[in-house]
């Protein structure tokens, strides 16, 4: 069993590329590392019945959105700034979680029954739609930006693809030349898409997809061994992410938008990954 989940996703978020459970490793390794600075204040939170929790994303609102499991499996939540919670399943779910939530409060997320996995939407208005690549494969759907426009990965039952959905419900499936799986990560406000692939000979790399459909492939200089993930894109087109080095390490980095880079590591740190950024880099 994978170390990031004890729910029915497990499996097969382990199995779709690495940056899960490198994820929540980096979470761990940051609330052990990193002491609370003078001023900052931490809230704690579980939604009702909840025996485990994992946050995914959070607007510019302080709403949270997330997945939990209860006695009867595995939910979706959306934590509202004043504490409140709504919690919610796309119809015949036995498992869902959320996983990025924009500004006007539209979410997505992804969903399973004995069908397999699948995308959804979730409207401000908390009317959900459901969506897949093929009916034979699975989808999984990560982030989400004001517009409405989803990214995230999708199997036509043979390959597994990047995928980026329009607020109509069209859904493009893409992969940078010479893929073998390709993973989409993030998107921002101008529909520029963070992810990583997977080459021909098993070696990981970041790549930035354009609006129009151009991709450029990010590689960490000094990056060896399984090579370079890409997590996050901001509006200025920093992108964050992790490496690893010749000797198997793990480092976070930060692609400025020259296409220069910086490297960095908490104290002490022996597995690191750049998970979000903001507009200001951090």
């Amino acid at each position: 069993m994978c170390s990031i989940c004890q729910d029915h996703a497990c499996q097969s978020t382990c199995t779709v590329g690495p940056f899960a459970a490198v994820m929540f490793a980096a979470f761990l390794l940051i609330a052990l590392s990193v002491p609370a600075s003078a001023g900052s204040r931490y809230v704690s939170f579980d939604p009702p019945g909840a025996t485990i929790t994992f946050p995914w994303g959070i607007n510019q609102s302080g709403q949270v959105v997330g997945g939990y499991d209860d006695s009867s499996g595995g939910h979706s939540f959306l934590r509202n700034s004043d504490g409140s919670f709504i919690t919610f399943d796309p119809a015949g779910a036995t498992y869902s979680t959320a996983t990025s939530i924009n500004r006007s409060g539209e979410i997505a997320g992804y969903w399973y029954s004995p069908a397999g996995y699948q995308g959804y939407y979730r409207s401000a208005g908390g009317d959900v739609t459901t969506f897949t690549v093929a009916s034979t494969g699975w989808t999984f759907a990560y982030g989400i930006n004001d517009a409405g426009w989803i990214t995230g990965l999708g199997s036509d039952g043979t390959f597994q693809h990047g995928l980026v959905r329009d607020p109509s419900g069209t859904i493009t499936v893409f992969d940078p030349l010479g893929s073998t799986k390709t993973y989409a990560a993030s998107i921002n406000q101008s529909g520029i898409i963070s992810g990583e692939y997977v080459d021909s000979v098993g070696v990981l790399h970041g790549f930035i997809r354009s609006s129009s459909g151009s991709f450029t492939v990010v590689t960490v200089p000094g990056s060896g061994g399984a090579g370079t993930t890409g997590t996050a894109i901001n509006d200025r087109v920093k992108m964050t992410g992790s490496y690893t080095d010749n000797k198997h390490l793990n480092h976070g980095f930060l692609r400025n938008t020259n296409g220069t880079f910086t490297t960095f590591d908490v104290p002490a740190a022996y597995i690191m990954q750049g998970i979000q950024i903001n507009d200001s880099g951090q």
